[in-house]
C-alpha cells in the first residue's frame, strides 16, 4: 500500500535529513528553513538563497537576508554535493511540514544514531550537539576557512556582537595563525 507506516517512515526521514543537510550547507535556525526563498541575481545571472524570517531580540530585529551556502567536506577532502538549490528550485526537495527547533530537536532524539553520536560526542570531547549543532558548525567552518565574522554574521542572521558572544573563536591560540596566514597571502 502506498500509504504504509513504513511508506510514511521513509519520507519522514528523507524530508528531515533534507531540513538538515539545509541547517548544516547554510547555517540556519530550525525556523529558518520554512522561510527560504531562491532568488535570482540579475548582475550575476545566479540563484541563492534568501530567507525572509526576521527574529526579534531585544537589540531589535534581523533584516531577511542573502544567505550563502557552505558544502561540507567529506572524510577524503571532497565537497559534498547535495544540489540543494537547484532541488529546491524544481521543487525536488520535500521537508518536513512544520520546522522548528522544537519538532528538530524531537526527531533528532528519537533517532539511535542521533543518541549514539551525542553519547560519542560527550565522551570524547564533552559536547554536548543538540540541533543547534548544525549552526554552530557552519560558524566553525566560517572560522576555519578564514571568513571574517562580519560576512559570517550577516549570513547567519545575527549582529557581529551575537557571533562574537556565541561563537569565540578569537583566541590567543588562533590570533598568532591568523596573522602568519594573512602575511603569507600578502607574500605570495
Amino acid at each position: 500500500p502506498t500509504d504504509s507506516p513504513y511508506q510514511k517512515d521513509a519520507e519522514a526521514a528523507t524530508n528531515w535529513f533534507n531540513c538538515f543537510c539545509l541547517m548544516a550547507e547554510l547555517g540556519l535556525r530550525p525556523i529558518e528553513v520554512n522561510y527560504l526563498q531562491a532568488l535570482f541575481d540579475p548582475i550575476s545571472k545566479e540563484h541563492y538563497w534568501h530567507c525572509t524570517y526576521i527574529k526579534k531580540a531585544g537589540n531589535g530585529a534581523t533584516e531577511p537576508r542573502r544567505i550563502e551556502p557552505l558544502p561540507l567536506i567529506d572524510r577524503d577532502g571532497k565537497e559534498i554535493q547535495w544540489n540543494l538549490l537547484e532541488r529546491f528550485r524544481s521543487n525536488l526537495l520535500p521537508l518536513p511540514e512544520k520546522v522548528d527547533g522544537e519538532a528538530a530537536g524531537t526527531y533528532l532524539k528519537r533517532r539511535q544514531s542521533w543518541k549514539d553520536l551525542k553519547e560519542v560526542m560527550r565522551k570524547t570531547q564533552g559536547a554536548n550537539i543538540t540541533c543547534y549543532s548544525f549552526r554552530h558548525y557552519y560558524a566553525l567552518r566560517c572560522h576555519l576557512k578564514l571568513i571574517d565574522s562580519g560576512s559570517a554574521s550577516l549570513s547567519m542572521g545575527h549582529s557581529i556582537e551575537a557571533h562574537h558572544r556565541n561563537y569565540p573563536y578569537s583566541k590567543k591560540s588562533t590570533t598568532t595563525n591568523a596573522f602568519r596566514v594573512a602575511r603569507e597571502r600578502v607574500l605570495n
